[in-house]
């Protein structure tokens, strides 16, 4: 591949980001060779590796396992259940987009690349690093979090649900509703299969792979905003300086244009590789929230303490997700206030072209460019859970 190195000293955005970027690889449903190294230089998508050959076969058994759910949603009668088969569908929608951008990640970070090779050096780069790497700390503890909890699940089964899949697959009536419920949640191949210890253990293994990308989803997303934002912080600082100190002088507003045109096509050359991927981790975090909500009013698992631990994790989660994607499209917004603020002996036809380029600026990221991330979409969605939640408390 061919590299463009940006005017950052090596730390550019491939080098700023490369830890989620391994985390990703560490699911198994993320093909790219090279992401030990520091450089771009050695990154590359082969359909004949033993990472492509891996990353297939969990993608066939991770629709494997949707398609035998979905079919068992035919026998189910309660909300719930309909809303683990919703949940599971985004789930497994991840592999398939992290596996579809692992072949176009190349072709991105040259895009990116040449991009950053017009922008200033930055000067905060050691900043955006630590803030990433702090980020990356939090959803490794998520990560390993849901991990601790789905493996006491997989306990629970092996240890108490034997017999009942036994009971179940020979159409018998035998075990506690509680066994039962969860023989069905977690494995519908026993109402069909006899039971195996075996067989429990990969379809656990299977759904925690699913549940490991999508907690690093979100952490991807999280750092590509912080990066992206941190850049244009970065002109915002550049474009005080400048007029703090131009004195009665005109500012270079073609040469400030040029700057903020790249920073923009930065974020949309991004957003058009990962939208499809921030769209799915955004619904299938929002799915998640409201069946927590569903299942805490209905009572059903009020006294499950490692859901509401999980939980919580989730929701901050989510909640930086959200804060740091609609930070960016505030700061790229910041502009506007000082080109307002500038005197009208100096106001020129370029301050006022570029302040109708910020102003008609669509930048932030978006889902499938349906919808972006702005403060008002974090409005929306807290309005949106908030009514949904009163709707369950009237029922």
């Amino acid at each position: 591949m061919k590299v463009y190195p940006a005017k950052t000293g090596g730390k550019n955005f491939y080098f700023t980001t490369r830890v989620m970027f391994l985390f990703c690889k560490c699911s198994g449903l993320f093909p790219v060779n090279g992401l030990l190294q520091k450089t771009s230089r050695s990154l590359g998508f082969s359909w004949f590796s033993i990472n492509f050959i891996l990353c297939a076969i969990s993608i066939i058994a991770q629709y494997t396992l949707l398609i035998v759910f979905t079919h068992s949603c035919l026998n189910f009668d309660t909300i719930s259940q309909y809303s683990t088969l919703a949940l599971w569908i985004f789930v497994t929608l991840g592999p398939l987009l992290f596996f579809n951008f692992s072949r176009k990640f190349t072709k991105m970070i040259e895009d990116i690349e040449t991009l950053e090779a017009a922008l200033p050096k930055i000067t905060n780069n050691v900043e955006i690093r630590r803030k990433i790497n702090l980020i990356a700390v939090y959803i490794a503890v998520t990560v390993l979090v849901n991990i601790a909890i789905i493996v006491s699940y997989i306990i629970q089964d092996l240890l108490s649900t034997a017999v009942v899949c036994q009971y179940l697959y020979k159409g018998n009536d035998n075990g506690t509703c509680m066994d039962k419920d969860r023989v069905r949640r977690n494995a519908c191949l026993y109402t069909h299969v006899p039971y195996s210890h075996a067989l429990t253990f990969v379809i656990q293994l299977v759904r925690l792979q699913g549940a490991f990308l999508w907690n690093i989803s979100s952490g991807m997303i999280i750092a590509c905003c912080i990066y992206l934002e941190n850049l244009f912080q970065n002109f915002n600082d550049v474009l005080i300086e400048k007029s703090l100190k131009m004195n009665g002088n005109r500012v270079n507003w073609n040469e400030m244009k040029a700057h903020y045109t790249n920073l923009s096509e930065l974020v949309r050359k991004l957003d058009h590789y990962i939208n499809p991927i921030t769209f799915v981790t955004f619904f299938t975090n929002m799915t998640f929230i409201c069946q927590l909500l569903f299942l805490v009013i209905g009572r059903s698992e009020f006294r499950n303490y490692r859901l509401f631990f999980s939980t919580g994790l989730t929701v901050i989660k989510i909640g930086l997700m959200l804060f740091t994607s609609a930070q960016l499209h505030t700061t790229s917004r910041k502009p506007l206030e000082l080109l307002g603020s500038i005197p009208r002996a100096i106001y020129t036809y370029e301050t006022q072209q570029f302040m109708e380029q910020v102003y008609h600026s669509k930048v932030a990221i978006s889902g499938f460019e349906l919808f972006y991330f702005t403060k008002e979409t974090i409005l929306t969605v807290c309005s949106v859970i908030v009514t949904y939640e009163l709707m369950l408390f009237q029922m």
